[in-house]
């Protein structure tokens, strides 16, 4: 999945563990992972409401309770990001440092063509398949149908159902940061920017599934997982491959470089 979903999937796993270190109270574990995140890819601020919401509200002790918890989760951020954010910022100023959900002012993004680069430069669009206004099936191969199904269960059994906050909040935080994004045309609609509330949407569909009463529906949906999981490593499996386009480019800026030339990007 990391194929089409870039280092989307490798913060889903993250953003995953660091709620967990939050449900047992390990603040400074979730604080590095957190870090972490933040090295890889911008798109954890998304949750980071959540995550600050979460660490300050998380039991009754108070002001000087929540300053504490608080404090143990920064302060593994600030070490693990300081050397990154000091050559982002000295090197290609203070909007690349913040990036994505705010992109800087010199890009722009209609979010029914991409990306376009500034008036000084070229314009360039490329065409994302996680792009929903473009390509609205990206809400079912990037989320997948037994998820979808599963998702539908929960809300028409919701009366019935119990929802963490640990769950709750980070999704409902995800999701209206994303939607704000894209009204406002930063996130370009990109789906897969939104993937790292998928472990958060499926402890909901695990419970549509449960509320299902026949055992051999239950199994039907189980199956399909599966068989979802299998044909998604099938295709990624045979469509794995860099466009001849791209390697087209690669290979004309590595021509024009020096041999012990590394290409680095703010991104």
């Amino acid at each position: 999945l990391s194929v089409i979903l870039h280092f989307d999937v490798a913060i889903t796993a993250l953003a995953a563990f660091r709620l967990l270190m939050l449900a047992k109270r390990r603040y400074f574990l979730a604080g590095i992972f957190l870090g972490l995140s933040i090295l890889m890819k911008r798109n954890i601020y998304l949750i980071v409401p959540a995550i600050v919401f979460l660490t300050i509200f998380d039991n009754n002790n108070g002001i000087k309770g929540a300053g504490r918890r608080l404090l143990l989760l920064i302060a593994p951020v600030i070490p693990i990001t300081a050397f990154d954010s000091y050559f982002r910022i000295t090197n290609f100023g203070l909007d690349s440092f913040l990036m994505w959900p705010i992109m800087p002012a010199r890009f722009t993004i209609n979010p029914l063509d991409g990306f376009r680069y500034g008036p000084e430069l070229p314009p360039t669009i490329f065409y994302d398949s996680s792009n929903f206004l473009l390509n609205p099936g990206a809400i079912v191969t990037h989320f997948g149908p037994v998820l979808l199904i599963s998702l539908w269960l929960y809300i028409s059994n919701s009366k019935k159902q119990k929802a963490d906050l640990f769950v709750l909040v980070p999704l409902l935080s995800g999701i209206s940061i994303f939607l704000f994004a894209t009204l406002l045309g930063f996130s370009g609609g990109m789906l897969r920017y939104l993937i790292l509330v998928v472990p958060f949407l499926a402890i909901l569909g695990a419970q549509g599934i449960a509320s299902v009463k026949s055992r051999m529906a239950r199994c039907i949906l189980l199956l399909a997982c599966i068989a979802q999981f299998f044909f998604a490593l099938g295709y990624i499996s045979h469509e794995r491959k860099v466009p001849s386009g791209l390697k087209e480019v690669y290979d004309a800026v590595k021509v024009s470089l020096p041999e012990d030339a590394r290409i680095m990007t703010p991104l």
